[in-house]
């Protein structure tokens, strides 16, 4: 991979960001693994270890999804800015439902038949509502890892909004409009950490209320959108990190998310106050680590970005995949009771049909995308835009 050393640009093409996309596949991997199934008594002491640790702490991976979303999603507009002076917040939503909208469609009417077809009393019009209109994680609905979609949703129109208001109030020649960026990450993590240590010390523990309110949790996002900030001011740039600096980050970052997987969330309730905090700073120096890498890539770090790349898909698809098909897929190969055997099923068909969805879905509407509604762009495109 090749990385220019201007501001955020990247390589002539729009080629990906190998690292971002494995940063995806780590993030993917830890959801899968919190998903899965709880090891039985016969599994072998180590593995069940493992095995436990991962179901612990995996939920994190949305956390660096998070983080990933607002330095990607941000840079995008703010590479925007900087090559045309404008922004068009409607065209920017567009493009991201054509990404968003389509694919999530698609396992919703695929929900819909096979809850018609085996439970047809579980359809009821808030379930419905509340998928159509991105509120799961206030009003239940299909899927329960699909609450972090409405958070994402939610981000980008208030993201959006937010750049809007910032542009048609800017005062001609004032500098940069951006400028107060850091004091609005602020001012949302403040309020996001204030309501999660009111819930933590007022109510029990409950996921709807501690865990995945976008009032709770969005301030990973903006930070995403603060790293992209400071990239684009030049305050940080990975493409003359040494290797020693990188082992760092990469250290440093990833120690930030093990308390995750030493306590569980529903059990100490500070991890959901301020751990989070710890989980969005790490995914920030995740970032950073990967960032400006000029040699070619080892194969197990392309098959890894391979997968991230589809990492939407599989996120969409893994719990349904898991509840209606790998349930009776390994009962119809009479291994359903044997647990590593019906987990690696899991695993891996996840990713397969994740991958294939992938393709058969989002790959023709994201062509369709840039036909209808190519992106504002100049001779040189942003690392933030093409990866993203």
């Amino acid at each position: 991979m090749s990385v220019e050393s201007t501001n955020t640009s990247a390589p002539r093409g729009g080629r990906r960001d190998v690292w971002l996309d494995v940063l995806r596949f780590a993030a993917i991997a830890m959801v899968l693994g919190s998903h899965m199934d709880e090891c039985t008594p016969d599994v072998h002491p180590w593995l069940r270890a493992v095995a436990d640790t991962w179901r612990c702490g995996g939920w994190t991976g949305v956390d660096l999804f998070f983080v990933l979303s607002g330095f990607l999603v941000s840079g995008l507009l703010f590479s925007e800015y900087d090559r045309l002076g404008t922004v068009n917040t409607g065209r920017f939503l567009i493009r991201r439902g054509f990404k968003i909208y389509p694919a999530f469609w698609v396992v919703f009417a695929f929900t819909v038949a096979y809850r018609l077809r085996y439970y047809g009393g579980w359809l009821t019009p808030p379930k419905i509502l509340s998928e159509l209109l991105f509120v799961q994680n206030y009003v239940e609905g299909f899927w329960a890892p699909h609450w972090s979609l409405a958070v994402e949703e939610h981000f980008y129109l208030l993201l959006a909004l937010g750049v809007a208001l910032t542009l048609k109030y800017a005062k001609a020649g004032a500098g940069d409009p951006f400028h107060r960026l850091p004091w609005v990450f602020l001012a949302v993590a403040a309020f996001c950490l204030s309501v999660r240590w009111y819930n933590g010390t007022h109510y029990p523990f409950s996921l709807r209320i501690h865990l995945i309110p976008t009032h709770a949790r969005i301030d990973s996002l903006f930070f995403g959108v603060l790293i992209a900030w400071a990239l684009r001011g030049r305050l940080w740039s990975g493409v003359n990190f040494s290797p020693g600096r990188r082992w760092q980050l990469l250290a440093a970052g990833a120690a930030l998310f093990v308390p995750a997987f030493i306590y569980p969330f529903a059990d100490v309730w500070w991890i959901l106050v301020f751990g989070v905090i710890a989980f969005y700073l790490g995914g920030g120096l995740l970032v950073m680590a990967g960032h400006g890498i000029r040699a070619a890539w080892p194969l197990p770090f392309r098959v890894a970005a391979f997968i991230g790349e589809h990492s939407y898909s599989i996120y969409l698809w893994h719990t349904p995949y898991r509840i209606c098909i790998n349930a009776r897929l390994t009962k119809m190969l009479g291994i359903d009771d044997i647990w590593w055997l019906r987990t690696s099923f899991y695993m891996i068909g996840s990713i397969v049909v994740g991958c294939v969805m992938a393709k058969l879905i989002e790959r023709p509407l994201l062509m369709l995308r840039d036909r209808w509604f190519p992106s504002r762009r100049s001779s040189l495109p942003s690392t933030v835009a093409a990866a993203a």
